[in-house]
């Protein structure tokens, strides 16, 4: 192809590319979480050995957009053929995330890479596209949307071999998803729900297609388990980044990883397992995952809390979910101990260092110092990465870390716009000079004093429908950090757990407790409006009770059922 014709397609690419980008972040703030930071999950369990009980335990906490009404719907679901309770969305029949008489189990998206983008080469009527060879008819089906008391709304769809066909910019681009394909996952919800054992449950997991989840796993027996479950896409060329060749096959899909290969884990040595929304096999992992992950800064704090104790306890697991001790400050802290860094720094930068060696790195409510992280952070990565400053997207925290233990003389520290070679030294030093000025500047010379991270650090709960702002709750101040357990990553939090839940198999018996901000009910009006947000506020979980009938329930829940009636 002539240099011309490649900068031409290049250009086209660009433009689409961004498109693209520009329509992923429009998502957010809407129940499209994908795009929002914040938006993860945890989940571990530990086995007899590693419990107080001898038997195991079990956690999981989705993080999404927290709302009101909350976008989990509690349900005890009791027939002769099985008993289980957990949370499911509104309009979905059966718990999606729970526990039955025998087994409990919770999700994390794995977030590998489930869909592909195509840009089509069209005609000029924009009727047909080159694909292997040949002009092809793009297939167009009319979809008609009713509208009460108005006319019927006509969407018309297109379609071709490559997948859905989006028009962006005035370009075809088309969109090979797993979620446009048939999907069984309800089935495998239901499976999970009727599953005694687990050779059920694995068989109910094969159902579940779409989203990829990493679905963790305990029962009474004593087993543990935990595998990325779903459709996950087998390339042709290995690679499903970026805007993709849809001129031929070269980057078509060839099938699907088969189940018994998907990424899993049974009964394993150490004695616990969990998943963080972190990277899902080790680079020799035979197929291709995806190039970007989550920051691991979750994972390696469960790993931290399991690993560090002999005994697990329901109360231990639910002050790990509370948890906001920030894996970024165990790296500073490291670092600030070094004297290649403390002979460098001058008086105001080491007394925002002192302040920073002498606290915990917990993201608590009423201590000043997670001002000083916060600030040191952004500094700290702005100079490291100065290369990058305009891009959307720049090396992640974690790299930064690794970079700065493995190489302090690497050229990334190097600061562009000063004339002589900086190092790690140089680029703590400045980070810390930085925020000293900034936390006089935003909080006062005496904010070491006078504030507290919750003064500013709050979370808030919208109504769905945005407009309603009364009928929103917040904001509350609220402990936590981007990546700690218990997530809360913005000065506003509207993303962390939206539901928590513990299982304990003490005694061969099936015991839950679990949290969600809100209640039952979509009325404002009604005392089960917000009933439960106090108890989600302090981590404070109640008693999942499950019985056969609900006349086993104890008094106190009885009366709660005939006052909702």
């Amino acid at each position: 192809m002539p240099p011309q014709a490649q900068k031409l397609v290049g250009m086209v690419q660009n433009s689409v590319a961004n498109a693209l980008l520009n329509q992923q972040e429009s998502f957010a703030g809407t129940l499209a979480q994908g795009y929002e930071e914040g938006v993860g999950s945890n989940n571990w369990a530990v086995d007899g050995s590693k419990s107080t009980s001898g038997k195991p335990i079990l956690a999981g906490d989705p993080h999404l957009r927290v709302s009101m009404p909350s976008i989990w719907y509690e349900v005890h679901f009791s027939t002769p053929n099985f008993n289980s309770y957990g949370v499911s969305i509104p309009g979905t029949p059966l718990p999606i995330i729970g526990f039955n008489d025998h087994l409990a189990w919770t999700f994390t998206n794995t977030d590998a890479d489930q869909i592909d983008h195509y840009l089509l080469k069209t005609d000029k009527d924009k009727k047909q596209y080159f694909h292997n060879g040949q002009w092809k008819k793009l297939k167009q089906s009319i979809q008609y949307i009713k509208v009460k008391n108005d006319d019927e709304v006509a969407d018309t769809l297109w379609d071709s071999d490559l997948g859905k066909v989006q028009w962006l910019d005035g370009k075809a681009v088309a969109i090979k998803w797993t979620a446009h394909e048939e999907n069984r996952s309800i089935s495998a919800i239901l499976g999970f729900n009727k599953a005694k054992n687990k050779q059920e449950f694995d068989n109910a997991s094969r159902f579940f297609d779409a989203p990829m989840q990493n679905i963790l796993y305990a029962d009474k027996l004593g087993n543990i388990g935990i595998r990325s479950t779903g459709k996950m896409p087998i390339r042709a060329n290995a690679y499903g980044g970026g805007l993709l060749d849809g001129t031929s096959d070269v980057a078509k899909w060839k099938g699907y990883v088969p189940f018994e290969e998907l990424p899993a884990s049974t009964n394993p040595n150490q004695g616990f397992l969990a998943s963080a929304n972190q990277q899902l096999a080790s680079p020799k992992y035979p197929y291709y995952q995806r190039i970007t992950w989550e920051s691991p800064y979750r994972a390696l704090r469960i790993n931290q809390l399991l690993s560090q104790k002999e005994k697990h306890s329901p109360e231990d697991f639910r002050q790990y979910q509370s948890d906001v001790h920030t894996v970024a400050y165990d790296f500073i802290s490291e670092q600030l101990q070094k004297e290649a860094i403390k002979t460098k720094l001058s008086a105001k930068s080491a007394k925002i260092a002192t302040i920073l060696k002498n606290w915990d790195g917990k993201m608590t409510v009423n201590r000043p110092e997670p001002f000083a992280l916060e600030l040191f952070l952004n500094r700290l990565t702005i100079l490291t990465w100065d290369e990058f400053k305009g891009w959307k997207k720049k090396p992640s925290e974690f790299t930064m870390f690794n970079l700065q233990a493995e190489n302090p003389q690497s050229k990334w520290f190097d600061i562009k716009n000063t004339t002589q070679q900086e190092d790690v030294a140089d680029v703590y030093e400045k980070a810390l000079s930085q925020t000293a000025d900034s936390l006089a500047i935003l909080y006062g010379k005496d904010w070491f004093e006078k504030k507290k991270w919750g003064d500013v650090h709050q979370i808030r709960f919208d109504h769905l429908l945005a407009t309603l702002k009364p009928l929103g709750r917040g904001g509350f101040a609220f402990p936590g950090f981007r990546a700690t357990l218990s997530p809360a990553a913005l000065h506003e939090t509207v993303n962390t757990a939206s539901w928590r839940m513990i299982v304990d198999f003490a005694n061969g018996k099936v015991k839950g407790k679990g949290v969600y901000p809100g209640g039952q009910s979509g009325n404002p009006f009604s005392e089960f409006y917000d009933v439960h947000l106090p108890n989600f506020l302090y981590f404070k979980p109640y008693e999942l009770h499950h019985p056969q009938n609900s006349s086993q329930l104890p008094k106190s829940e009885q009366q709660k059922i005939e006052v909702y009636r």
